[in-house]
């Protein structure tokens, strides 16, 4: 069942679906609040299951890319979570799908060589995988809409930085990067020192720009919203016009540049298949001929495989 927000709620959710970085100063000054008031409503959208978690945003390095790695199951679905399980495969994030492929998981790899390295393990852990489809992110951007309606986008751009040689500090960011939305009362208990303390550390790393802050998760099941992926092979000619109309297409918040056989990712939330149809309708009229391929996965649940 879909539940019911405020006009306040509805608003902060709008900016943390488009906007996932969080700056609650901006925000509260958005909505003309302040930011005591903004964090009641924060705390109440945490309390009824809207916010699910909080995330460390780390300062990967360029070096670094994510991988997407499409999978096709054959026989029970469950039964290749299992077999990761088992073996104590992780990932970034895995989702189960609908549409031509029944997960998609995401991991960062220096090299190609350690991608295909993972990908023979997968298919050695589990005799379930039938097949797999590989695309590179390159480069995303985050949509922020305000609501006189102008738009603009943020970049999510990397800076290449020192990581610190201390070695307590090179042990709390391997947590982190283990599990980005773990919280900061286990963390240091995980890294074995008080919670004032591990906070003294955070603020040196947040400082030396190694952690470049955090991002909320939504919960878009209680909003009565769905998650959809749209792989687009684009004629190159046109990515710079496409990247203009996708930041009109109504539910999009996340555009990224990809290698493979898809050029382009897009993340929508739309509230019905019918609407998400009326996406890739206007995807489709405005492109043309120039749109090679297109592939559709609807995220159904996510699978918890941070180890």
């Amino acid at each position: 069942m879909k539940i019911k927000l405020s006009s306040h709620q509805a608003k902060i959710v709008d900016l943390l679906t488009i906007r996932r970085e969080i700056n609650f100063s901006k925000i509260a000054s958005s909505l003309r609040i302040s930011q005591p008031l903004l964090m009641h409503h924060i705390a109440s959208l945490e309390k009824r299951g809207v916010i699910q978690r909080f995330k460390i945003v780390l300062n990967q390095s360029k070096s670094e890319q994510t991988y997407l790695t499409l999978l096709r199951v054959q026989g029970s679905k469950e039964q290749v979570v299992q077999d990761f399980k088992k073996k104590g495969v992780s990932f970034k994030w895995m989702y189960q799908t609908f549409g031509q492929y029944d997960y998609i998981v995401a991991k960062k790899f220096a090299s190609p060589a350690e991608y295909q390295d993972m990908l023979l393990e997968l298919y050695h852990h589990s005799s379930a995988i039938e097949s797999h489809h590989t695309i590179i992110e390159t480069s995303g951007a985050i949509y922020n809409t305000q609501f006189s309606g102008e738009i603009a986008r943020e970049e999510m751009e990397y800076c290449d930085v020192e990581f610190p040689n201390d070695d307590f500090k090179r042990l709390l960011l391997s947590e982190l990067k283990k599990d980005p939305l773990i919280s900061q009362l286990k963390l240091a208990e995980k890294v074995g020192v008080s919670y004032p303390t591990l906070r003294i550390h955070l603020r040196e790393l947040y400082a030396q720009k190694v952690i470049l802050g955090k991002r909320i998760r939504l919960n878009f099941d209680v909003l009565g919203l769905q998650q959809y992926y749209l792989f687009l092979s684009v004629n190159p000619i046109m990515l710079t016009r496409f990247k203009t109309l996708a930041y009109t297409l109504s539910g999009a918040i996340r555009f990224s540049h990809c290698i493979g056989q898809y050029n382009v990712m897009l993340e929508v939330i739309a509230s019905s298949q019918q609407e998400m149809e009326g996406v890739i309708n206007k995807v489709k009229e405005n492109l043309a001929d120039n749109l090679k391929a297109l592939q559709l996965l609807h995220k159904t649940k996510e699978i918890n495989m941070v180890t």
